[in-house]
């Protein structure tokens, strides 16, 4: 996947049409330097995505990724209880 690609399934995770491309890149590059994954900025997004629409932003999936996955749900355990 390259950095275009993650941020139009950004985008698209976030029913956003209009892009600004050189500022989502750079952000999204630098998200990358800082040691996040792919992977991680679609788990971002669905986790931004199931909070109120108004903090939705392609640019804080990628400045604050840390924040968004630890909006994750928790994931109940399997095997015994």
């Amino acid at each position: 996947m390259t950095q275009k690609d993650a941020v139009l399934q950004v985008a698209n995770i976030l029913g956003v049409e209009k892009i600004a491309w050189s500022r989502a890149m750079k952000v999204c590059s630098q998200a990358l330097k800082d040691g996040f994954t792919f992977d991680d900025f679609i788990e971002a997004a669905r986790n931004m995505k199931s909070g109120d629409s108004q903090y939705w932003s392609i640019y804080s999936v990628f400045t604050k990724t840390d924040y968004w996955l630890s909006k994750s749900q928790p994931k109940t355990p399997k095997g015994v209880w």
